[in-house]
């Protein structure tokens, strides 16, 4: 499964690339997400772009640490691979190129996964609120959470 991704080639590449890589036979998921993208760029441009580089960006850095651990902990189990006549070195680097592997994929999971869960929410400015809490205040029928937003 893992023999493709060779640690050289690792490039941090487009959401529908990545998505075609994940699931090659089904056209849903590129359709899903250009969609998805028409709508959110519609409401704030450039949004989708900065959702998809914070998601990969902070995926990559957090998955990287537990890597890092993970690795020192391999570094300090291979030693004893030794005693059963095995070359300690080649161990290591066998064990951090599965891990390598492994994470590269989690991320790619991961980073699917969250651009799915991606909800867009427009934020009101301040005077906006402000407006629409008078205006409703004037009827007698405020709501609660407006009434609090405005005290």
């Amino acid at each position: 499964m893992h023999s493709n991704y060779e640690p050289s080639s690792i490039v941090i590449i487009s959401l529908p690339i990545l998505l075609c890589a994940v699931c090659p036979h089904q056209d849903w998921t590129s359709y899903f997400l250009q969609s998805f993208q028409e709508i959110v760029e519609k409401e704030a441009p450039g949004l989708m772009k900065e959702a998809e580089k914070f998601l990969v960006l902070s995926n990559i850095d957090r998955l990287w640490k537990e890597h890092l651990q993970a690795i020192k902990f391999v570094q300090q189990a291979v030693s004893l691979r030794g005693y059963a006549q095995r070359d300690p070195l080649i161990e290591y680097k066998l064990e951090g190129y599965n891990l390598f592997l492994d994470m590269m994929a989690q991320i790619r999971r991961n980073v699917i996964y969250s651009i799915y869960q991606f909800q867009p929410v427009m934020v009101k400015n301040q005077q906006q609120m402000q407006k629409e809490s008078k205006g409703s205040g004037s009827d007698g029928s405020a709501s609660p959470v407006g009434a609090a937003q405005a005290s």
